[in-house]
């Protein structure tokens, strides 16, 4: 994974040496004013088709990355992906779609420390009897406000939008 960041008057190249090997699908980002860059990204092992989400952040403007997966699971035969991240402070939301289960849902995981650690466990925010997808997330007067599309039946002729504050008290 490479890309460029903008160092004074010119663009700098960057690696994440530990998404090498794997291909990226979606990915969102943020850039703190001191430099310091997040960015989430749904990827799959090259001859894989198993998307997983990723974390990877840079303290030194691009220099160095620390990179860890983000979605949890006990087991790997499914896919999670597309991913959309919101950020308040040093308070991360990230969302995506992940289909461990019969149908695809929508799954969060939160940081208070901006991607440098998560909870150990993502959780689940849609209905699990309905199939979820396209997950959107943002921040408004301060709250977190997520929302997805979501299957009214199992034929997926109908679907509805689904909008919440997320209180995170």
């Amino acid at each position: 994974f490479e890309g460029l960041t903008k160092q004074q008057n010119e663009w700098l190249p960057f690696a994440i040496k530990d998404a090498e090997g794997i291909d990226i699908a979606r990915m969102d980002s943020y850039v703190w004013e001191d430099g310091q860059i997040l960015i989430v990204f749904s990827a799959e092992e090259r001859g894989q088709y198993k998307q997983r989400v990723y974390s990877s952040y840079s303290k030194d403007g691009g220099l160095s990355w620390n990179t860890k997966r983000i979605d949890t699971k006990l087991f790997d035969n499914t896919w999670s992906w597309l991913p959309v991240i919101a950020v308040k402070n040093n308070m991360v939301l990230a969302m995506w779609e992940d289909a461990r289960d019969i149908r695809s849902a929508i799954r969060l995981n939160i940081s208070k420390d901006r991607g440098e650690t998560w909870l150990k466990k993502d959780i689940l925010i849609s209905d699990v009897k309905k199939f979820s997808f396209r997950p959107r997330i943002n921040l408004y007067k301060g709250d977190f406000y997520i929302s997805w599309l979501q299957f009214i039946n199992d034929e997926r002729s109908s679907a509805k939008l689904i909008l919440k504050k997320v209180d995170l008290n």
